[in-house]
Order: structure tokens, then sequence, then C-alpha cells
């Protein structure tokens, strides 16, 4: 097998819908994926939309993730300028995943998971800071398990 062949950008797998909770991973995407991280845990996304179900899989350090969720009327320019300039002033680390979506015209939800060990600041300034945003209307702090 040519080194190109070892390397894969995907692997696709066929079953039927009613097979889907019993889903196998093939075991060389998990060893590869192994031999690639020097973490202990991961984080697993999942992110379902109308006709596709996706997931995510994140090396983490540390067990303690928080979800970040951000209700908002309503994306702009200026919201999405000041949640990153307070992810910057705050000097959140790196997030493992970002989502933004519009469920309804007035309804919409920014969330954001976050290695909690690395932040620098308390979750109820966390929460201050972002509720203080431009069409925020409510925002959770969520212990992920």
């Amino acid at each position: 097998m040519s080194k190109m062949e070892e390397e894969k950008l995907s692997w696709g797998q066929v079953i039927d819908k009613e097979d889907l909770n019993q889903i196998n991973l093939p075991k060389s995407m998990i060893e590869s994926y192994i031999k690639k991280t020097q973490k202990k845990h991961v984080l697993i996304v999942f992110t379902p939309r109308e006709n596709i179900l996706k997931i995510d899989v994140f090396p983490i350090e540390n067990k303690d993730i928080i979800k970040v969720q951000l209700k908002l009327t309503q994306f702009s320019g200026s919201t999405v300028k000041q949640i990153a300039h307070i992810i910057r002033e705050l000097n959140i680390p790196k997030n493992l995943f970002t989502s933004g979506v519009c469920i309804q015209s007035d309804m919409c939800l920014y969330e954001a998971y976050i290695e909690y060990h690395k932040l620098g600041v308390s979750l109820d300034d966390l929460k201050e800071r972002f509720t203080d945003v431009e069409n925020v209307t409510e925002v959770n702090i969520i212990k992920i398990k």
C-alpha cells in the first residue's frame, strides 16, 4: 500500500439508518487518530441539522469543558466583532468548537466549547461580558460531562 493510500482525508461507511446507534468506527481510523495526538481525552460534539448529523472529535488535555451559548435576535457584523473582541480581551484560549446559526428570523444561537482550566476569568465575569453584547438576549454557560 502506498503512502498516499495510507493517509486518508476521510473515512466513509454506508449503513442502514436503523443501525446508526451501533456505528463501528474503522480500527485503522482510531489508531491513526490516537497516534497523532498526545492528549488523554476527547470532546465529541454532535451537530444535528435537517438532513445531516455532523460529529466532531477534539483531543483535550482535561475533562473540564464548558459550552458558552449565546441566544441572539440576529447576527450582525457588529455583534460578531464584539464577541471576537471579548475573546481577545479576556485572553480566552482557542475555542475547540464554535458554531452560529439563525433558527428563525429573530432567534439565533452562537456556541463555543472552551477548556475551562485554561480560562483566566470567572464564569460570572464571562457571562457578564457576553450579556453586554449587542443583540444578545440570554447567556448560558454549561459544564460538559
